[in-house]
């Protein structure tokens, strides 16, 4: 369900980088309407402080 919101309101998706690679996700894996940007783990707690609301899954 979550996945299905993600498309209807354009919700802006990220990664962390490491993750990514740790778990061989490669970019066919990666629903291309995402648009999933990324991010390094030593940047996640400022960039989640940035925002009013953070949706995690």
């Amino acid at each position: 369900m979550t996945f299905k919101y993600i498309e209807k309101y354009k919700t802006e998706v990220y990664a962390i980088k490491e993750d990514i690679e740790k778990y061989n996700i490669q970019q066919s894996e990666i629903d291309p309407h995402w648009d999933l940007k990324t991010i390094k783990a030593e940047e996640l707690p400022e960039f989640v402080h940035s925002f009013d609301k953070v949706v995690f899954f």
